[in-house]
């Protein structure tokens, strides 16, 4: 499921022309990066230092995208929202193991 959402990321060497829309391209393509790449870290430090905190950090990027106020959810494509609750299932999974 990563590997999937790492193919979404600009790689070293891609071309770095402006996606359609603009400004607004970029903005929708950094925002779901920027929350794929935080939940993720987010997780695997806390897995790896079993670190409750981060772990619920991880999983708290959910309520983030679900606030209104935010706006965030409007950036994901319906793919995009089906990867990242299967990430935040990846939270709540290791939540349980970090007691």
């Amino acid at each position: 499921m990563r590997e999937k959402m790492r193919e979404t990321m600009l790689q070293p060497g891609q071309d770095a022309a402006l996606p359609r829309g603009g400004l607004e391209g970029i903005r929708s393509r950094m925002v779901v990066e920027m929350v794929q790449t935080l939940q993720t870290v987010l997780l695997r430090t806390g897995a790896e230092a079993n670190d409750p905190v981060c772990v619920h950090k991880s999983f708290e990027i959910a309520d983030l995208m679900a606030e209104e106020r935010y706006g965030l959810v409007e950036y994901f494509t319906q793919k995009q929202i089906h990867e990242m609750l299967f990430c935040f299932r990846e939270s709540a999974l290791q939540i349980l193991k970090c007691g």
